[in-house]
């Protein structure tokens, strides 16, 4: 193990937004892992950093003793300071297990049916661009867009918005220009309440509007609840792109 000064110079050199660890984030980790693989950084406001496979996978099991409902902890860094936390991912049970239930009749396996034509021919017409251009990168030009196509038909997102909040989330963690990020995540913010005040929860046609109307043990999610989920699932959907 290393000693306090070993750990202390580690963790001091380590940023997690740095393009080194983006590209390689295994070489990153590799010598904290080996000599200390908890640590505390005092960047972004203060976070702990573990790495090891067995200690994350305890906590995450372990919510009594490590808890994830602590609002604005979850985005580091965090361009837009909240007090409310975002949905599901800082809270704990038994609260998590009501959002759970809630979304649960959204991924059944006849609703993922039903998607399937539709994602196969966004993936389809992403293949034939790369074919035509003859070269493309894999992540960019055919994950992200395909993972961005996939959701936006699930939500029923208008087509000329789908790659408004992938630049959003880009700018969002963007730490070179805190300015334009905060800015971002205000846009950001300000779409999918615009979104989620423009759905009928007595449409069922897209996934907001049946949140809206979903219920759990007789009370439904308020328009803030699912805008507070939303924004979650919008940013699950998209990668920040690779450093080249």
């Amino acid at each position: 193990m290393g000693t306090p000064r070993d750990c202390d110079r580690l963790i001091d050199d380590f940023d997690h937004h740095d393009p080194r660890f983006i590209e390689d984030p295994v070489a990153a980790c590799s010598e904290m892992r080996e000599r200390c693989p908890v640590l505390w950084s005092d960047r972004y406001g203060g976070y702990w950093f573990v790495t090891r496979y067995d200690d994350v996978r305890a906590a995450s099991k372990d919510w009594e003793r490590f808890t994830s409902s602590v609002p604005n902890v979850s985005a580091i860094p965090s361009s837009h300071p909240r007090t409310e936390p975002d949905l599901p991912i800082e809270i704990d049970p038994p609260e998590h297990t009501r959002y759970r239930q809630v979304i649960s009749s959204a991924f059944t396996r006849h609703r993922v049916a039903e998607m399937k034509p539709a994602v196969q021919a966004v993936a389809t017409a992403l293949i034939d661009r790369l074919l035509d251009a003859g070269q493309g990168d894999l992540v960019s030009d055919f994950a992200v867009p395909l993972s961005v196509g996939t959701l936006a038909h699930f939500m029923g997102l208008p087509g000329e918005d789908r790659m408004l909040w992938v630049e959003w989330v880009r700018r969002m963690y963007d730490t070179s220009d805190p300015a334009a990020s905060t800015r971002a995540s205000e846009d950001y913010h300000a779409y999918i309440d615009r979104l989620v005040q423009s759905r009928d929860p007595a449409a069922s046609g897209d996934f907001v509007s049946m949140l809206l109307a979903s219920e759990f043990e007789g009370e439904r999610m308020s328009p803030n609840e699912v805008a507070r989920f939303m924004r979650v699932l919008l940013i699950a959907a998209t990668r920040r792109p690779r450093p080249r």
